[in-house]
C-alpha cells in the first residue's frame, strides 16, 4: 500500500465502465467492433453523408458534439486529412452554432467550442502546460500520486481490467486534481452530474481553471461530424 489513500476499486468502475447508463448516450450500449466498418468507408471515400454512429450501424440515440440539429443534414469525415480541413476552415465548418462568452458557464461555453482568434487565444495561453518537456511536472504533481491510488485499489485482487479499472481514470483524475477537486469530490460530482463536460465547467473548476491559467505563466505547468 502506498502513502496515498486507495480510490474505491467498484466505484471507479461505475464511473468510467463505458457500458454503463452515464454513457449510453454516446454509444456506451454499442457491443461491435466498429473499425472493420470505419476501414471499409475510410477505402470508399474520405467523407460519407450520415453520422458516424448510423454509418456504423448504431441504431440507438446517441448524442455528441455536432448533433444539436437532428433536422439538419450531417456529413463524417472518416481521414486524417479530411478531419485537418474541416477543423482548419473557421469560415465554412463552426466548433460552435453560436458565439461563446467565456463568463457565462455552461456545457457549451468551453475552449473547444470557440474558434478563429478568439480560440487561438485561449490556446497559446493553456498549450504551454500541455507540450512534452512539462510531462514531468504534471507526473510529479498528480499522474503518479493518481496511479498510485488507482493501484492501491487492485493490488490485493492480484489483477484487474485494463482500461475500466486504471487506464480510464487518470486523464480525468489528473485534470480534475490540478483544478483543486479531490477524488472524492469528484466522485460526488459525478453521481450528482455525469456529463463529464457538465463537470468540468462546473462553477468549482472554473475558479480553479483560472488560477492554473494565471500559473501557467509563471510555472511549468479518428472519426468526426459536422453538421
Amino acid at each position: 500500500m502506498s502513502s496515498t489513500e486507495a480510490l474505491d476499486r467498484d466505484r471507479v468502475r461505475e464511473l468510467f465502465d463505458l457500458r454503463s447508463s452515464y454513457n449510453t448516450l454516446s454509444g456506451g450500449d454499442y457491443r461491435d467492433d466498429p473499425y472493420p466498418v470505419w476501414h471499409e468507408l475510410r477505402e470508399r471515400a474520405p467523407v460519407h453523408p450520415g453520422t458516424v454512429h448510423e454509418l456504423t450501424g448504431y441504431r440507438g440515440d446517441a448524442f455528441f458534439q455536432g448533433l444539436p440539429f437532428p433536422d439538419r443534414p450531417h456529413f463524417s469525415a472518416f481521414t486524417y486529412a479530411a478531419c485537418g480541413d474541416a477543423y482548419k476552415d473557421d469560415e465554412v465548418f463552426a466548433s460552435s452554432p453560436g458565439p461563446v462568452d467565456p463568463d457565462d458557464i455552461g456545457v457549451q461555453n468551453s475552449m473547444l467550442s470557440m474558434g478563429g482568434a478568439q480560440h487561438w487565444r485561449y490556446r497559446t495561453l493553456v498549450q504551454p502546460s500541455f507540450v512534452r518537456s512539462q510531462a514531468e511536472w504534471w507526473i510529479s504533481h498528480w499522474i503518479e500520486r493518481t496511479v498510485h491510488q488507482l493501484i492501491d485499489g487492485f493490488e490485493a485482487d492480484g489483477r484487474a481490467e485494463l482500461n475500466v479499472d486504471f487506464c480510464a481514470a487518470i486523464p480525468v483524475l489528473t485534470i480534475t486534481g490540478s483544478f483543486a477537486v479531490d477524488s472524492s469530490s469528484f466522485s460526488a460530482s459525478r453521481t450528482a452530474n455525469p456529463s463529464m463536460t457538465g463537470i468540468i465547467m462546473s462553477s468549482k473548476t472554473t475558479q480553479g481553471l483560472r488560477r492554473c491559467m494565471v500559473s501557467s505563466a509563471t510555472a511549468p505547468f479518428g472519426a468526426a461530424s459536422v453538421s
